[in-house]
């Protein structure tokens, strides 16, 4: 079991996640602010174009979806925050990576993992539940009926009293 100082940071995980857009890449986590932005536009190519265009990497933004009061979020990881971010992260955790103008307000969504199917409710409020079997056959005009007994079929109640069973001997 590995032991850290309480006034020092714990180890970083071996790999996070970079996504931007639909593509998502391993990293092994830069622990500083500058360094992770060098990887992500080392990474995604596209983001590099972007960056020297706009002759800024300022417009380059890390966030990560935690869940807040029952509310998955959005949250954006600021240069200061860094580094304390990065060493609580586990592995394999997601960074979405967004670029963003730093003069207008923006709000970030990002889309949640699917969900499971819920089971319908009855309005009894038990779960109902189809039966995969095949139906019992009907009695009247059934193409595929039972299979015949061995004694033949009874037609009356009082052939029941007199007649007895092959199989059944006295």
């Amino acid at each position: 079991m590995a032991t850290y100082n309480r006034t020092s940071l714990p180890p970083p995980p071996e790999v996070i996640i970079y996504r931007y857009g639909d593509k998502l890449v391993y990293v092994k986590p830069a622990m500083e602010y500058e360094e992770a932005i060098e990887l992500a536009l080392q990474e995604f190519p596209v983001l590099k174009s972007i960056a020297t265009e706009r002759q800024s990497r300022e417009h380059i933004a890390f966030y990560i979806t935690n869940t807040m009061h029952g509310k998955r979020e959005s949250i954006c990881i600021s240069k200061s925050a860094w580094k304390p971010c990065v060493s609580r992260m586990l592995r394999g955790e997601i960074v979405t990576i967004f670029v963003v103008d730093p003069s207008k307000e923006v709000t970030i969504q990002i889309e949640p993992p699917p969900q499971y199917l819920e089971v319908p409710e009855s309005s009894s409020g038990r779960h109902t539940r189809k039966s995969r079997s095949t139906p019992p056959h009907s009695s009247r005009g059934n193409s595929c009926s039972r299979p015949h007994s061995p004694a033949g079929s009874v037609k009356s109640p009082d052939s029941l009293l007199t007649r007895r069973r092959s199989w059944f001997r006295r």
